[in-house]
């Protein structure tokens, strides 16, 4: 991930095929790194589809599992995109005082 996040990102996602070229997911991803030059990780639940040969998939960070700098990170975010190496995605958070 680059732009207003740089890290790495390792996840697990859980397919449901309902034809070929339509499916649904879920899924658990865990960032590390920097987000707006603080330094931490967090985990994100996410979820979304498959359609017309376009991924939309949305993702809330879950509470309470922020690490070093982000250690009180609330937010979410997502991404639509269709065969692209680079996706554009949109995250909203907060930092709330510890």
């Amino acid at each position: 991930m680059t732009g207003g996040m740089q890290g790495s990102l390792q996840g697990s996602l859980v397919l449901h095929y309902f034809t070929p070229d339509e499916s649904v997911f879920t899924g658990m991803q865990h960032f590390v790194g920097t987000l707006d030059n603080k330094q931490g990780g967090f985990t994100c639940v996410s979820q979304g589809q498959y359609k017309d040969k376009v991924v939309t998939c949305e993702w809330r960070i879950l509470p309470g599992s922020g690490t070093g700098q982000l250690v009180n990170i609330v937010g979410s975010g997502g991404y639509t995109t269709g065969h692209q190496q680079s996706v554009a995605y949109q995250l909203d958070y907060q930092l709330s005082p510890m």
